[in-house]
């Protein structure tokens, strides 16, 4: 079976390429000779998680030109459970999304499910990330403020992406998107040192000079988003109860798992996607 290289590819905006009757480590080789031509980001839809994870682990060994790599995940429960998608997951499909709008070209794994669900707006993420720098002059309780409102939660000890504690002049935080959580120390009100540390044994290692925080959920908790979501359940909810422990949460600031489904109730505009995010735009007419 001939590589890619010998294959015409139409690159006409909205022209779907279909290439058919490949697997295995061909189909990595062929996606990679894709994407080395390719000017902007291209995505692998795959039928399974478990497809998914095939296509990655070959190309961390078949990537030799270093292309970007960017995993979209399913959320991995079921459509209105009482279960929240495991915060690592809700880390790596937000840091996936602040990544699409700087990327000329890059792969993006995802599967056909993820793909398929609404998704919050861009202007949400960029709305709610932030830089923190090494001897910038911020407060540890605007900090706090900025954190809760981008859906952190406030805890004795750091573990999970999503978190933040504070001990005295001492911050410590685990931005959604990082490998490992970071201790922020200061001095007045001016950040004095960053540093990352260990979540299991809380020792700090080494420095950095900035690190960028993005917001821990995919919709706002901002006031104005929970006061969208309780005008809108009452509208579409017509018979369910105030009373309701969910809306009680949500309307006391209390996020309750599974509150991912809900997302259009936090939005005046809900209709983002994935094909949203990497400006895809199929024509209605495809030629033969």
């Amino acid at each position: 079976m001939p590589l890619l290289s010998t294959v015409t590819i139409n690159k006409k905006p909205g022209f779907r390429n279909i290439i058919s009757g490949i697997s295995g480590s061909t189909l990595t080789l062929q996606l990679l000779e894709i994407a080395k031509e390719q000017n902007s980001p291209i995505v692998l839809l795959a039928n399974s998680v478990a497809e998914l994870n095939e296509v990655e682990d070959e190309l961390s060994f078949l990537n030799s030109s270093n292309l970007p790599v960017l995993r979209f995940s399913d959320w991995e429960t079921l459509a209105y459970d009482a279960f929240s998608p495991h915060q690592d997951i809700i880390s790596q499909r937000l840091e996936t999304l602040a990544q699409l709008k700087d990327q000329k070209s890059a792969i993006i794994l995802t599967t056909i499910s993820a793909s398929a669900v609404r998704l919050c707006p861009r202007s949400h993420i960029d709305s709610q990330r932030f830089k923190l720098s090494e001897g910038q002059t911020v407060s540890l309780e605007s900090l706090c403020s900025q954190l809760i409102s981008g859906g952190y939660n406030n805890v004795q000890s750091v573990r999970e992406h999503g978190e933040f504690s504070i001990r005295g002049a001492l911050m410590d935080v685990f931005p959604m998107g990082a490998d490992q959580p970071i201790r922020i120390d200061w001095f007045d009100n001016e950040i004095d040192t960053l540093r990352w540390f260990d979540p299991e044994t809380q020792l700090s290692s080494g420095k950095l000079s900035s690190i960028q925080l993005l917001p821990a959920r995919e919709f706002p908790i901002t006031k104005e988003g929970i006061q969208l979501f309780r005008q809108k359940w009452r509208e579409r909810f017509e018979n369910a109860p105030l009373s309701s422990p969910f809306y009680q949460d949500i309307s006391n600031g209390i996020i309750p798992t599974g509150i991912e489904y809900y997302l259009p109730l936090f939005l005046t505009k809900h209709k983002a996607s994935l094909t949203t995010y990497l400006k895809i735009h199929y024509s209605p007419k495809q030629e033969p």
